[in-house]
């Protein structure tokens, strides 16, 4: 690998980044409802043009190829967002209120359910990894603000969040 073709490839990113980010930034925020997560959606759709970078130079649109992979890190996080919710929600009291009435079998099963999940959960995760996964699940936090209130790197808060997901998935084998 030559220093010129290291530098060409440099460059290229470089003028990709600076003419769609915005774009990017915007496209990803209409999929996620809002900026808080959009920002590391595209940063890791970057990420991943970078590791490609060879192919994306002889692409005649790589922008193309950059909001396919925008959209999919934004799935991605959508995914990851509704498989938390459905772990969480039987904690959150204020999904009780919202939930419509309902015959009282129905709602004597529903608790049952609800506490069963509560219980694996609580078995599960200790208190400092419920309150983080709460934060970006259902608040929907960006991992960057939930770094932040944590004292944490970016880095080492989305890699706790990806271990207290692993963690569920033994608890929650089909969710």
């Amino acid at each position: 690998m030559g220093e010129g073709n290291q530098s060409r490839r440099d460059a290229f990113f470089i003028e990709l980044y600076q003419k769609q980010y915005k774009k990017m930034l915007l496209y990803a925020s209409a999929i996620l409802s809002g900026p808080s997560q959009a920002d590391e959606a595209v940063q890791d759709a970057f990420a991943e043009a970078w590791i490609h970078i060879d192919k994306l130079l002889d692409y005649e649109k790589p922008e193309w190829w950059l909001q396919k992979a925008v959209k999919h890190k934004a799935f991605h996080i959508l995914q990851e967002r509704a498989n938390d919710m459905r772990r969480l929600v039987a904690l959150d009291n204020s999904t009780e209120q919202k939930l419509p009435a309902a015959p009282d079998l129905f709602e004597a099963v529903e608790a049952e359910s609800r506490e069963k999940t509560s219980q694996k959960i609580v078995r599960a995760l200790t208190s400092e990894e419920y309150a983080l996964l709460r934060r970006i699940a259902l608040d929907r936090a960006s991992y960057r603000t939930a770094a932040e209130e944590n004292g944490l790197s970016i880095g080492a808060c989305y890699k706790k969040i990806q271990r207290i997901r692993q963690k569920l998935k033994k608890f929650f084998p089909n969710r």
